[in-house]
């Protein structure tokens, strides 16, 4: 599974690369480790300081250079109108590399492992869109954060409960995921389901950079393990 979704990283972000020998073992430190980069883990943060100076080897220090990979395309756009600095660009992507590599091996295991030998299998490999759903329907069911902490920017009422602005709140996004008010018999996974509206990769302003990657990617990964050559 590392294989794999390094492979997955460095084709749509286009960091070929990140696949060397060297490379590989310095990043395989932050390979599903279902936290955060922080300073507590040294191997980790040396990993990630390895995808940062790749990214700024392909993206900053070769101007010449073509960029490949979704992600690639639009930094080139976004630098040759100025609306982004190459320093933001360089942690913007390293930090969806980081996410990519951390958050999609559980999921993709977890999505596999639901359609291993069970009926939903031959429904997903009959379409495309039905594959796309069981991503989404993976999302809501096995979404790669449980909870988040956020601190409120304002005053809000929640449940006729009153809460300040400054005041720390988590937010449970596992619960919410599967709150049956939105989704009918939430605690089964079910391919046929229209998920639409889980929080599994945020909302809004908050939601995941790398969403669209991550989405693209645990579809094309899942298909080929259910049979279906990639898109």
């Amino acid at each position: 599974m590392f294989d794999i979704c390094l492979g997955a990283t460095a084709i749509l972000l286009g960091l070929p690369e990140i696949t060397g020998s060297q490379n590989r073992q310095l990043v395989r430190p932050i390979f599903g480790r279902g936290a955060k980069v922080g300073a507590e883990s040294n191997d980790a943060m040396r990993a990630y300081e390895t995808l940062r100076r790749c990214i700024q080897a392909c993206y900053c220090n070769d101007p010449a250079r073509q960029p490949d990979g979704l992600v690639g395309r639009l930094w080139q756009r976004q630098v040759n109108r100025g609306d982004l600095d190459d320093e933001v660009v360089v942690e913007t992507l390293t930090t969806i590399a980081v996410n990519c590599l951390d958050s999609l091996p559980t999921l993709m295991h977890r999505l596999i492992s639901e359609f291993s030998g069970k009926p939903q299998t031959s429904a997903v490999e009959a379409t495309p869109i039905k594959l796309r759903a069981a991503v989404e329907e993976g999302l809501r069911f096995h979404g790669p954060s449980v909870f988040v902490h956020r601190r409120l920017a304002a005053d809000v009422l929640v449940q006729g409960r009153r809460l300040r602005a400054g005041d720390r709140a988590i937010l449970a996004i596992g619960a919410a995921n599967r709150d049956p008010a939105k989704f009918a018999g939430p605690d089964a996974f079910s391919v046929n389901r229209n998920a639409a509206g889980h929080l599994a990769l945020g909302y809004g302003s908050h939601a995941c950079l790398g969403g669209a990657f991550t989405r693209m990617a645990t579809a094309n990964v899942v298909g080929v393990a259910l049979g279906e050559p990639p898109p």
